[in-house]
């Protein structure tokens, strides 16, 4: 918009002085921590003796979607971080989904074991 002009320039983003360094280890380390509490929900066995079909096809479509996408944007792309961030955002979203079926696991037994007593 021609009217905002000089206030754009003005900006961080226009002198290129916006906080990237801490937003990008802000962003790995999420990564980093959801990709470590998705491969332990993978090798634990107590999630899966219910078998939760809608959490499995949540993980099955995200994880290869995930490579997928690192794989094709890294060749296109010369490695433009910018179009992974689009699609890095479902591995901390599939975290926190297992995270919320382990919360609601544990709560349905700890609900039993009191209602047994």
């Amino acid at each position: 918009m021609p009217a905002g002009r000089s206030r754009y320039l003005q900006s961080r983003q226009a002198r290129n002085n916006l906080p990237f360094d801490f937003f990008s280890s802000v962003q790995n380390w999420t990564v980093i921590a959801s990709v470590v509490v998705i491969v332990a929900f993978a090798f634990t066995p107590g999630i899966w003796r219910r078998r939760p079909t809608r959490l499995i096809g949540l993980a099955v479509a995200i994880v290869p979607a995930v490579i997928a996408n690192a794989l094709v944007t890294g060749a296109m792309s010369v490695v433009e971080d910018r179009y992974q961030a689009r699609v890095v955002w479902l591995a901390p979203f599939l975290a926190g989904v297992l995270l919320l079926e382990w919360g609601a696991r544990w709560q349905r037994g700890r609900t039993a074991r009191k209602n047994e007593t």
